[in-house]
């Protein structure tokens, strides 16, 4: 008997259903290989029927199994043509690769003219049997379901019996497993590990299956889809169900494995006390701009020539017995603009008039520019390094955690320059790389002048502990692995993915995952000070050292020029005298 898929027998489509479809369907002689052949790719989902009357069903029915085409994206309807009992039907599937979300439907005939029993099979997986479970009853075309209608989720949710195979990742010493994925105490160890090992133990709650755990130190394998080693190779090889310590979504990664709807968002970086990024001599000139500044000096020198015109007028004209020069005439000006006063003042109302001028913008110029300066200390935050190549040019000094993905993504991204040479420089610094664990990492980072790259669920808990408010307040990030999505591994086309993704969003929609991102998650520790000091470093007052140190030599050398020129003269004096005598 030649064996047909898709719709073969139509006497048997005809009588299930009792009206005319419109449907392409086709014809193919089923023999061995077909399925197997069958390019999926250009369908959304297909629907088979098979009529179970044809004597290769058994083996039609292995290559179903083995080619995978019992999972949910397929939808079966096997029809009898003998009214045969449900352990006729196990008797059938028994032996096969069967999966939890199989979508077969088979129909036997009852004893009744055109009257049909539907039932559902599907196995839910290691250390169960076959599930034959009778759904409804086909007369006179239409479907009467027998007992509670269930969904495909309610009827599957049960999972008593089932052994998944469980795989976790573990990187510190620890007693026993309850220990390791459980010490809330320690949580700011592979934080997101034990968070989706927590999820993991609310999806055994809801479906009651039993699990065992292998254990391995990697998540991933060196390549870019990890498949080599690590826990992901052994679920590439199908010798596990699930990985319950999540993993890092990339796109290298989706051919290989199915992620779960995502809740964690996994972001690592630079940690450190920001030192802040102000350039000598052109930061220090601030709140003033340098067109305020160019005006400021302009002002000062018609000011000092208008001192000296007064000073000869009165020379000249109003017969005063004292000339000044024009360099004593600056002098008098940067004094009164430095609100150091004058000892010399004008005897008459016109130079006064110039004095009083000077004061006035003097007390103006030092009004607003304290007031802005001290108003912008209070207010804002020093210039922050936002980038791998501020923190390269930076004097700080780096350390990482030791953690396999800090690894790869360097090594994926040396063609970055400034990756490759804060690599090359500060994280691997003579002749080994400056590895540390959080706990040393975060210390040397509260002492300042340190940055160190871990998570941020690790960083937090650290800092929240051991920083005061000024330091948290100081604390920067420079996000170094890109901000990325950590979902719960499962096989390639897993049997319990659309199963678990609808416990998970269940999940959700409670508000158990926020409740879970609240314990296990820390927040970044939050700056609660209004207003704080700013340090005022050298850099800062470079320029005011500076004119300083110019003041201290140039007034050195009018001193010695002074005393040269007052020896000269005194000499030149006694000599004309001795001439005389």
């Amino acid at each position: 008997m030649t064996c047909y898929i898709l719709f073969s027998e139509m006497i048997h489509m005809q009588k299930l259903t009792q009206r005319k479809y419109s449907m392409k369907t086709a014809f193919p002689p089923l023999n061995i290989g077909v399925i197997t052949r069958r390019n999926d790719d250009m369908y959304g989902k297909l629907s088979y029927v098979m009529d179970m009357s044809c004597n290769r069903n058994q083996d039609i029915l292995k290559e179903v199994s083995e080619a995978g085409k019992f999972r949910f994206t397929y939808g079966w309807l096997m029809i009898h043509n003998i009214s045969i009992r449900e352990d006729d039907i196990k008797t059938l599937f028994t032996g096969l690769k069967l999966r939890a979300d199989m979508n077969v439907k088979f129909a036997v005939p009852t004893l009744q003219e055109d009257e049909y029993e539907v039932f559902e099979v599907y196995k839910l997986g290691i250390g169960v049997n076959v599930t034959v479970r009778k759904v409804c009853i086909f007369r006179n075309g239409t479907f009467e379901h027998i007992g509670e209608k269930l969904s495909f989720y309610e009827s599957r949710k049960d999972m008593s019996g089932v052994l998944l195979r469980n795989g976790n990742k573990v990187n510190y010493s620890f007693e026993t497993e309850e220990d390791y994925e459980q010490a809330r105490r320690y949580r700011e160890i592979q934080t997101f590990g034990k968070f989706h090992f927590q999820l993991f133990l609310f999806l055994k709650q809801i479906h009651n299956f039993h699990y065992n755990t292998t254990l391995r130190d990697a998540w991933f394998g060196n390549s870019s889809s990890g498949i080599d080693s690590g826990l992901a190779s052994l679920i590439n090889r199908k010798e596990l169900d699930f990985m319950s310590s999540g993993g890092l979504l990339r796109c290298e990664r989706i051919d290989y494995y199915d992620f779960l709807v995502p809740y964690y968002e996994f972001r690592t970086s630079f940690f450190f006390r920001n030192p802040g990024t102000v350039k000598p001599g052109v930061e220090v000139l601030k709140p003033f701009s340098i067109k305020t500044w160019y005006a400021t000096i302009g002002a000062g020198l018609l000011m000092g020539i208008a001192i000296k015109l007064s000073y000869w007028v009165e020379y000249e004209y109003l017969q005063t017995n004292t000339r000044y020069s024009l360099f004593t005439s600056f002098v008098i000006t940067i004094s009164i603009l430095a609100q150091q006063g004058s000892a010399i003042l004008p005897s008459h109302l016109g130079g006064r008039i110039i004095f009083l001028n000077i004061l006035i913008i003097s007390m103006m110029l030092y009004n607003y520019y304290t007031s802005s300066l001290v108003s912008s200390l209070l207010s804002s935050k020093p210039t922050m390094l936002t980038s791998i190549k501020e923190l390269y040019e930076s004097n700080l000094r780096v350390a990482i955690e030791n953690q396999p993905y800090t690894i790869t993504y360097i090594i994926q991204h040396i063609d970055n320059i400034y990756i490759e040479k804060l690599n090359e420089t500060k994280i691997y610094d003579s002749g080994k790389p400056n590895l540390l664990p959080p706990e040393d990492g975060i210390a040397l980072v509260k002492e300042g002048k340190f940055a160190y790259h871990t998570e941020a669920a690790t960083a937090y808990p650290l800092i929240a502990r051991s920083f005061d408010q000024n330091q948290i307040c100081d604390l920067t990030e420079i996000n170094f692995i890109t901000p990325g999505v950590i979902g719960l591994l499962v096989q390639k086309r897993s049997e319990y993915s659309e199963l678990f993704k609808i416990s998970l969003m269940k999940m959700s929609v409670g508000g158990i995952f926020k409740r879970e991102r609240d314990i296990w998650i820390t927040r970044k520790p939050e700056c609660l000070l209004s207003s704080r000091v700013v340090s005022v470093g050298i850099n800062e007052l470079f320029l005011v050292y500076l004119i300083l140190f110019v003041g201290i030599i140039v007034s050195t050398i009018i001193l010695i020029i002074e005393i040269v020129s007052f020896k000269y003269k005194t000499k030149h004096v006694d000599e004309n005298w001795g001439f005389l005598d």
